[in-house]
């Protein structure tokens, strides 16, 4: 991750992940960065503890990096693996999507608290072809007026 000052263009190397996938921060950021009070917040799609992506932060000042949350590696994992999409902050809670696993292994759409580190999936997309909804997004939220769109 770096910062880039387009007046001079002075580029700043803010972290870098390990680039391996039995790494603890993860390999493969998708996803663009987030600015929550400072801090920036984004996912990894691979690494963690199971291997199946994180959602972590950097401190700026200090270009630390944490883990907030690893995603599960067993099949069809219910809180979901793949991070493909950024995350969205409404009132300082994480939203964001997982390109797979959740109850049928097809993504899910979750909330993470960033103080606690809690993660709840709000909602499995389905595999079976009556389903309504669709499969493995990829997309990231918007917030309109209280809906996760």
């Amino acid at each position: 991750m770096f910062s880039l000052n387009p007046t001079n263009r002075a580029e700043q190397v803010l972290y870098s992940s390990c680039g391996q996938k039995k790494c603890k921060d993860g390999p493969a950021p998708e996803a663009g960065l987030m600015n929550v009070k400072g801090a920036l917040d984004g996912t990894m799609m691979e690494g963690g503890a199971h291997r199946r992506g994180t959602v972590f932060v950097i401190d700026r000042k200090i270009r630390g990096e944490r883990v907030l949350y690893s995603f599960c590696g067993q099949e069809k994992c219910a809180d979901g693996d793949h991070a493909v999409a950024g995350l969205i902050d409404v009132k300082c809670m994480l939203y964001g999507t997982m390109e797979d696993g959740g109850a049928s292994g097809h993504g899910t759409v979750l909330s993470l608290d960033p103080a606690t580190g809690t993660e709840t999936v709000l909602y499995s997309f389905c595999s079976r072809r009556e389903c309504v909804d669709s499969a493995w997004p990829k997309a990231g939220l918007i917030d309109v007026k209280g809906w996760l769109l």
